[in-house]
């Protein structure tokens, strides 16, 4: 891999809008800041010309009006609790020799730019995390002040650049493993438009060798497993149309590439796909929901290496309701993984767990009210309880359901997060390494993902928010470069890609 010559912290933009506005100005914010200066000079004239004082009275060092400052802009909106990083706030009527305060604290190094821009250094937090006053004094009394544009957090996560690499028409889905034995993880990637399999090595800096593989048409889902016990990783593919409602196996060769694929019908549009040896065999059978039928479908594995099969009698649970996304937990401590989908069209999640019957789940299913239109799930414990709790991405409620779980496969309460809008993906890691697991999030309608770290309560920090190319969907989070830390790789639907971000936080 290419020697990263930096780190850069994330630099989320926020309006200074209090209802809620995008992030970032939308004419860029040079353009924006320019504005400000043209805004400030044109105030500065008008009061000129009334006054009858020459000059413009908003550079710094021409006291001769009383000053109006505002206050529109904090970048980054998020700091330390320990201080000391560079801050630079953005309004109008900024003067010479101006004060800073952070939550009463004064800044140090203040520099006045210009009537529209002041760096400073962060002081150290007093308080708690979260939202602090931010204030602007000018020597004449002028003052600006804002409760809502600067937040602390315990720590800041950092990225190396990230590294963007093209594949097909639409990645919908994503998954990282070793499938060419080198000992890193690759990154496999279903396009849904096109059909087919992108293979990213990590041995070539994420580049292609060989594929796109072929695929039935509209791919949905990914797994990845040695479904045929020959000791190669192979991939699994929930696709989805009128002629092609399958789950489909590509058996990999070991070194990256992958044979044609295997197809099996299941008599509707998959949604999600999940592999575990449900029966007790030692071979991994595969889960899929079936959205356009309602239901959990379960394909027992019997294959005979090198050959790949299951058995012709499926197991179907009836799930009403669009089963869309799929994981399996244990979420009763029984040392069985249990069944947790989404239910999309019913502000739902449900669980089946798992019997002890091999092979069998326990019927009916258990459900919880979640967020509008349950896309994506997470499962970890969060809450410092020892007890597993679940994570739901609301696409169309823009927000995240957070699960308390009874160790039962229910749940004492659910907590609603509001997160940017059009979430996809959710998923868990400890992404500032202090022993307490953090949500990520892609949102595909602001073109971000967003951090929260969390405090191991249940509760989190404010979103730390990482830009992203256009319409962001699926997302692994998982160490790519061998250095212990949770990096990103997302896809992008719009412009074919994944970006990948590896975690440089100290």
């Amino acid at each position: 891999m290419p020697t990263i010559s930096r780190s850069v912290a994330l630099q989320p933009f926020r309006s200074g809008s209090h209802s809620g506005s995008r992030a970032r100005p939308p004419l860029g914010l040079a353009s924006w800041r320019a504005s400000l200066l043209l805004a400030g000079f044109v105030a500065g004239l008008s009061a000129s010309c009334g006054t009858g004082n020459p000059g413009d009275p908003n550079q710094p060092g021409n006291m001769s009006t009383i000053s109006k400052p505002t206050l529109v802009l904090i970048t980054p909106e998020l700091g330390p609790l320990s201080g000391g990083t560079t801050i630079t706030l953005s309004g109008t009527d900024f003067r010479e020799g101006a004060r800073v305060q952070f939550g009463g604290t004064a800044a140090q190094n203040v520099v006045v730019k210009s009537n529209v821009e002041i760096q400073v250094t962060l002081p150290p937090g007093q308080g708690a995390i979260g939202p602090v006053a931010v204030s602007v004094e000018n020597t004449d009394g002028g003052r600006a002040s804002s409760d809502s544009l600067f937040s602390y957090v315990r720590s800041v996560v950092q990225f190396a650049p990230a590294s963007t690499r093209s594949v097909g028409r639409s990645p919908i889905a994503i998954a990282a493993d070793d499938v060419n034995g080198d000992g890193g993880k690759e990154l496999l990637v279903a396009n849904n438009i096109d059909g087919t399999l992108s293979v990213l090595l990590h041995n070539l800096d994420f580049n292609q060798s060989g594929g796109p593989y072929a695929t039935p048409a509209l791919p949905n889902a990914l797994a990845i497993s040695d479904v045929n016990g020959d000791g190669r990783r192979d991939v699994v593919l929930g696709c989805g149309n009128a002629s092609s409602q399958e789950v489909s196996v590509l058996r990999g060769i070991g070194n990256g590439a992958f044979m044609a694929s295997d197809n099996f019908a299941v008599g509707g549009t998959v949604s999600a796909v999940a592999v575990k040896d449900f029966d007790g065999d030692g071979k991994p059978d595969v889960a899929a929901t079936v959205r356009s039928a309602n239901k959990l479908v379960v394909l027992t594995n019997n294959s005979v290496s090198p050959a790949v099969s299951f058995a012709p009698t499926q197991t179907s649970y009836g799930v009403s309701g669009e089963p869309s996304a799929l994981l399996l937990a244990d979420l009763n401590s029984d040392g069985r993984d249990d069944v947790v989908l989404s239910q999309y069209a019913m502000q739902q999640v449900g669980v089946l767990l798992a019997s002890s019957t091999p092979g069998s789940l326990i019927t009916p299913i258990k459900t919880a009210s979640v967020g509008l239109r349950p896309i994506a799930l997470a499962a970890a414990e969060l809450t410092g309880d020892g007890r597993t709790d679940l994570v739901a991405a609301n696409f169309d409620g823009n927000s995240l359901s957070v699960l308390n779980g009874q160790n039962d496969g229910t749940f004492a309460s659910v907590s609603t997060l509001s997160v940017g809008e059009k979430p996809t993906a959710v998923a868990t890691a400890d992404m500032n390494q202090d022993g307490k697991l953090d949500l990520i999030v892609a949102n595909s309608g602001r073109n971000q993902l967003w951090i929260l770290l969390g405090r191991g309560d249940g509760s989190f920090d404010p979103a730390q928010k990482l830009n992203t190319d256009a319409q962001p969907w699926a997302m692994v989070v998982t160490n790519l470069d061998g250095d212990s830390k949770p990096d990103i790789a997302v896809t992008h639907l719009a412009n074919h890609s994944v970006s990948i971000f590896l975690n440089r936080t100290q």
